[in-house]
């Protein structure tokens, strides 16, 4: 028996501080998650990332590649980086320079209300500095990328901390997800720091995932886009590494 709680079953939010709080925790609300998504900004960044993550077992496999526009599914030998969580370490292979690293340990997860007290807010403002002072879980997705799509905590203190500024401008099915449409403006700071002044995403409001941002600069230009193309969240089979050939690594060299 997994020593790793299941996900949480609840409503779909419906209101600012239930998707709010819904997309800050929502890896309590999925167990396994298959996605896929393209990921730019005007810093040059310009990827397709697909991601399987078991967050009961802490197993998980991430695929980045160069942009390729709206494909479901990477194949692998176009990816310059895949990663693999076994459930107790995570391992990096560079596919270009046919190298890996043994790079982290898994994160396991923790339902919210076992890390963090009750009667303390997930987003406070400190008494000393009056400056934003967040509370921000560990990742157990076990990747680099999941954070834009799969756990949004960081896009979510940093677009949606202030209630003033963004609204729930609808409903709409994406990918056959039910979600909220987000739309409002950044904190002149949060403009300064990420090029974005305004903003629109599509969030499932079972899960809190992020399924598309877009955000423009003053000029209405994209500044950053996430954009979901494939999904899949708790369908009928578990990820397990034990899918994936890992002979294809067998002459990689590994880094020190």
């Amino acid at each position: 028996m997994s020593l790793v709680s299941a996900a949480k079953s609840v409503s779909p939010a419906e209101t600012k501080d239930e998707i709010y709080d819904r997309m800050l925790n929502s890896v309590d609300y999925y167990d396994v998650a298959e996605v896929c998504f393209d990921l730019t900004d005007l810093d040059g960044l310009a990827i397709t990332c697909q991601i399987e993550t078991d967050l009961r077992s802490g197993q998980a496999y991430e695929a980045v590649a160069p942009l390729i526009e709206g494909y479901e599914t990477i194949n692998s030998d176009y990816s310059d980086i895949e990663s693999y969580a076994d459930g107790t370490w995570v391992t990096d292979y560079f596919n270009k320079e046919r190298t890996y690293s043994v790079s982290r340990p898994v994160t396991v997860r923790r339902m919210s209300e076992d890390e963090i007290a009750a009667d303390q807010p997930r987003a406070f403002i400190g008494a000393n500095d009056n400056m934003p002072n967040y509370v921000y879980r560990a990742d157990p997705t076990n990747t680099i990328y999941g954070s834009n799509c799969l756990f949004p905590q960081g896009i979510t203190f940093g677009y949606l901390a202030d209630f003033e500024l963004w609204d729930i401008t609808g409903h709409e099915s994406y990918l056959d997800r039910d979600c909220l449409v987000l739309s409002g403006r950044t904190t002149g700071s949060y403009d300064k720091k990420t090029g974005v002044s305004s903003f629109t995403m599509y969030v499932d409001s079972q899960t809190g995932i992020l399924l598309k941002l877009s955000g423009l600069n003053e000029s209405g230009n994209v500044a950053r886009s996430m954009t979901v193309n494939s999904i899949s969240i708790d369908g009928p089979t578990a990820y397990s590494t034990s899918c994936h050939d890992m002979s294809k690594y067998a002459d990689y060299t590994k880094l020190p």
